[in-house]
């Protein structure tokens, strides 16, 4: 059965991108010599590229994955090895069709992707739907046609500080609960 949602998503991003903005499906995010070596090649979902700035952002749809937290470790490897940009930055996008406690995991390697240098976020993906309908779309048994807009724009104002210009006193919107609580256990 092929899963028919991400594709649909990409292929929306690239020909209807947010004002100011490339985007490009199934980027290599290493060379080809260092995918060689490494034997795997992270690739991102969907590379949002600013045509005023020198700045990506890389998303990852996580639909309805086993193991959301596979493409955050293929990045962070990838970025230990061979550091990407600082304006660069990650966004994991979860549907309700991921357990919860998988998408948690994943919040939880939003931060150690943060420890390891990256800008990293994670927000739901089409928080309007249940995780039915999810399901029933990824698997092509409801049209296309009934995915709403992603709201990449907001998406990308998301990933801007609130306040603050340096890496210490950057101040973030959160953009899912588990980020809340993670921010007062580490505040207190």
């Amino acid at each position: 059965m092929k899963f028919r949602l991400a594709s649909e998503l990409q292929r929306r991003l690239v020909e209807y991108p947010p004002p100011g903005w490339i985007a490009k499906r199934e980027v290599g995010l290493l060379s080809p010599k260092l995918t060689r070596v490494l034997g795997y090649r992270p690739c991102v979902d969907l590379l949002l590229e600013s045509q005023a700035a020198a700045q990506r952002i890389w998303v990852e749809f996580e639909i309805s994955r086993a193991d959301p937290v596979a493409n955050h470790t293929k990045f962070a490897s990838a970025h230990l090895i061979d550091p990407l940009p600082s304006g660069d930055v990650f966004v994991s996008l979860v549907s309700n069709d991921i357990a919860r406690g998988r998408a948690n995991l994943g919040a939880h390697a939003i931060f150690l992707l943060r420890l390891a240098g990256l800008h990293a976020f994670q927000m739901p993906l089409l928080p309007s739907l249940d995780a039915e309908t999810i399901k029933k779309l990824n698997q092509g048994r409801i049209g296309l046609d009934a995915v709403p807009d992603l709201g990449m724009v907001e998406v990308i104002e998301l990933t801007y500080p609130v306040c603050g210009s340096a890496a210490v006193s950057r101040i973030y919107y959160a953009t899912n609960r588990l980020e809340v609580l993670l921010n007062l256990h580490q505040w207190n």
